[in-house]
């Protein structure tokens, strides 16, 4: 099998011991992540999502204080 796809015998074996240990994880790429890189990913996306949310917010917390400090008696 290792001449037909032209790697060495001792690089399959070394494939079928990783997928032995971690099976599907053994190999992630784009469509198939790790733990740790789904973690990465949805932590990413928390923090994309908060920065946008603060982007929107802290406008409006500036005019609100304007208000306030112009409005005293």
């Amino acid at each position: 099998m290792a001449k037909d796809i032209g790697d060495s015998e001792a690089t399959v074996r070394g494939w079928i011991r990783r997928y032995k240990e971690h099976g599907k994880n053994a190999f992630p790429g784009s469509r198939n992540l790790g733990p740790d890189d789904e973690e990465i990913r949805r932590l990413k996306k928390r923090s994309a999502d908060i920065e946008e949310e603060n982007a929107i917010l802290y406008p409006i917390g500036h005019a609100k204080k304007a208000i306030l400090i112009f409005t005293k008696p």
